[in-house]
């Protein structure tokens, strides 16, 4: 057993003999047992499911699904492990927020292209499953797991759980009003450059905004003695790193087998993505040493593990909405490169100074590697289908664009829209938890940052090699920005 933790005791609203639930035990529960009856009585499989079908693709899709899955439960689990004390929340709350947000997700986008379908004269009783959905679940689970990013530490599970709830359906409604062929705006964003880590990352940050209240307060986490990295710690969120790298391209050509040139799209996404992250990996640890050093005017330049875990990630970030697309091997590179840059510098120069004139703490660093790579890939986005020539694919330009010459203005306004949704969906969800956090077990300030408000902890004594190497707390606001997750 860990260290005595009294947590206040929480309003219980309902006994059942020796079971007391407090009232979001009670919700949350029924929130599971709606969406089994919904399973029960509104989903079923779909056609391609229930006939024979090809062995050969089943066995892709799954392939390319076990990735992204790996990439949710291990890739994100382990980037946030980097709090020292806080690795089990990272983990676990990872492994149980991606477990829901998943069965809800999938709800929730079948729901909305059911209603896509229906606005076009198609209506079915039922939405149909296959192994797409399990990917567009996935695909809901990476939006909240970013967010998490910007409040892991400072929240319960079930304030998570709360958030990640309201989050899916804004993310949905989102894709409803411009994510792919058939909704209102019909842009182009394969690998989610704009719909997943740009309202990613702002929703997250409009939530840590919110819960802060003030610059003082954001101050404060960012000097908290507990908010900061080990040497194992840091060890174990660069496994996350590499994991996240190795099944990128994965994430990003999920979803381009079901285009009209579907082989082919497929392969631009697998190549592009692949030269975009190594270029920006590699030119990362260069600008990692190039900016520390010009931040400390200090002749010596050392690599530093915030830069090294999140921003050889940007490159793989940035081609995201562009990534189908033909932008070419070198087009690749310089935008996995300029994405980096981006990132490191948000890293090194902005993040601080958003804690300290803003008061926006952000516990990972999800600005950097998420919200400024993915607005830059909304911007390469439009540049590329600006750029192409209708016949570059080898099949009419409108098959990919469906405004065809007016294209650029669409993705244009599907970034301004998911920016702004972003931020005004996710301050309205950080005022919802505020109203009832009493019932959501916050955590007290004193036990921000650690394991034993949710978790029961073994008791260890502290490593050698970690005493006396813990960061001095005013670097953690001035010198060394908090790390970042996927």
């Amino acid at each position: 057993m860990g260290k005595a933790y009294q947590r206040p005791p929480p309003p219980i609203v309902l006994r059942l003999g020796p079971l007391a639930f407090e009232l979001f035990d009670i919700l949350f529960l029924l929130w599971q047992a709606v969406m089994v009856v919904l399973y029960c009585t509104k989903v079923t499989y779909s056609q391609d499911v229930t006939s024979l079908a090809d062995e050969r693709g089943v066995a892709n899709e799954y392939i390319t699904y076990t990735g992204i899955a790996f990439m949710m439960y291990i890739g994100f689990g382990y980037l946030m492990t980097f709090l020292r004390r806080n690795g089990f929340a990272a983990v676990g709350m990872t492994f149980m927020v991606s477990a829901v947000v998943m069965e809800w997700g999938i709800l929730v986008q079948t729901f909305l292209e059911h209603m896509l379908e229906a606005a076009h004269g198609e209506v079915e009783p039922y939405l149909h499953l296959n192994l797409r959905s399990l990917i567009l679940g996935m695909f809901m689970v990476a939006p909240v797991l970013i967010s998490f990013g910007a409040i892991i530490g400072k929240v319960s599970s079930y304030e998570l759980m709360f958030v990640a709830f309201f989050e899916v359906i804004f993310v949905g409604i989102n894709n409803y009003i411009a994510n792919g062929r058939g909704t209102l705006l019909e842009a182009v964003d394969m690998g989610g450059s704009v719909f997943i880590h740009l309202f990613g990352a702002y929703f997250g940050l409009a939530v840590s905004y919110v819960l802060c209240h003030n610059r003082e307060k954001a101050k404060a986490y960012a000097r908290h003695s507990k908010n900061g990295s080990s040497y194992n710690s840091d060890l174990f969120s660069l496994l996350g790193t590499i994991a996240l790298f190795i099944y990128w391209p994965s994430f990003n050509s999920a979803l381009a087998k079901y285009n009209v040139d579907s082989g082919f799209s497929q392969s631009r996404v697998i190549i592009n993505t692949s030269l975009a992250q190594s270029a920006g990996a590699f030119t990362t640890f260069i600008f990692s040493k190039l900016l520390r050093r010009a931040k400390h005017g200090s002749a010596r330049g050392l690599y530093d593990l915030v830069d090294i875990q999140n921003a050889t990630l940007a490159g793989a970030v940035s081609i995201g909405c562009a990534s189908d697309l033909v932008v070419g091997p070198g087009g690749a590179m310089a935008v996995g490169i300029t994405g980096a840059l981006i990132s490191t510098a948000g890293f090194v120069f902005l993040q601080p100074f958003l804690v300290n004139r803003l008061g926006l703490h952000d516990t990972c660093g999800i600005h950097n590697l998420h919200g400024l790579p993915g607005l830059f890939g909304g911007i390469v986005g439009i540049i590329a289908v600006a750029a192409s020539r209708n016949d570059v694919y080898g099949t009419p330009g409108e098959i990919f664009y469906p405004h065809g010459a007016n294209q650029p203005v669409y993705q244009l306004a599907s970034v301004a829209i998911t920016l702004a949704f972003a931020i005004i969906s996710g301050a309205f969800t950080g005022l919802l938890v505020l109203a009832v956090r009493k019932h959501l077990n916050p955590i007290p300030d004193e036990y921000l940052f650690e394991d034993i408000a949710e978790f029961e902890t073994p008791e260890e004594e502290e490593d050698s090699q970690n005493s006396g190497k813990e960061k001095h707390v005013e670097s953690l606001l001035v010198e060394r920005p908090s790390k970042e997750i996927v």
